[in-house]
């Protein structure tokens, strides 16, 4: 049995595309696949990791999320704990948009992710801001939680996922 678990840890670091910069579609799309290739990776290396050094190997997995996200997000990020499980957050293949808007270098797009588990989506909105050269990052992607009658009047019921 251990020898299979060896096996099973040598997976390579991910190659990451980056993102994509044709429009704010295709960068998301670019985002969730990366995010993807991350969230597996981490599976990976946390089966095959004893548990004595678990604290470690989130430490690492934590600092190579900070990497990745670098290439896709504003360098002052507030980012959120690392989060990964046997069902990536953001799959691109459950990926499907919703409207974008658009003021002057603001865009906000509203996306989709389908359920694992049922026919249910859940609603994102990547914040993103585009440079002079046409370049976007994102400035965050806020989760819309579906039961707004949790929160006070004046809040919206939106959460932060970096």
């Amino acid at each position: 049995m251990a020898f299979w678990k060896r096996q099973k840890s040598k997976k390579a670091e991910p190659v990451f595309r980056g993102p994509d910069q044709s429009d704010p579609q295709t960068f998301i799309r670019s985002f969730c696949f990366d995010y993807k290739e991350w969230n597996d990776y981490c599976i990976q290396i946390s089966d095959s990791t004893a548990s004595t050094v678990k604290s470690k190997t989130t430490n690492l997995l934590s600092a190579f999320y900070s990497v990745f996200i670098g290439a896709y997000a504003v360098p002052q990020i507030k980012l959120q704990l690392i989060s990964y499980g046997s069902n990536a957050t953001f799959d691109p293949e459950r990926l499907t948009f919703g409207s974008v808007d658009i003021k002057e270098h603001q865009i906000r797009q509203q996306f989709f992710i389908k359920s694992t588990h049922s026919h249910d989506k859940d609603e994102y909105v990547a914040e993103l801001i585009r440079d002079e050269a046409g370049e976007m990052q994102l400035q965050q992607i806020f989760y819309i939680d579906p039961f707004p009658e949790d929160y006070a009047e004046d809040e919206t019921p939106m959460l932060p996922c970096l």
